[in-house]
């Protein structure tokens, strides 16, 4: 009886012990996952942003692009532009 008490004993450290490491794990595990969900949504951010600014500069460069043709436009055809 002595021999299973202290195999019972045992086997009951040992599972605390593993219980306790699963435990540490499953917390260390849910913090890493939320620094990634903070990242995930940080990039969507940026990708948001840069997008916009992407948006933002094709505006601009088919505004210059339309002054530039209407300019070429003038230079080669000036006969045309009059009669209009």
């Amino acid at each position: 009886d002595i021999e299973m008490g202290m195999g019972n004993s045992k086997s009951r450290q040992i599972m605390k012990r593993l219980i306790k490491r699963y435990v540490l794990k499953a917390q260390v595990d849910k913090e890493n996952d939320e620094v990634n969900e903070g990242e995930l949504k940080e990039i969507k951010q940026d990708i948001s942003s840069l997008r916009y600014e992407l948006l933002e500069d094709k505006s601009q460069a088919t505004e210059e692009l339309a002054i530039l043709i209407h300019k070429l436009s003038e230079k080669l055809n000036p006969s045309m532009l009059r009669c209009e």
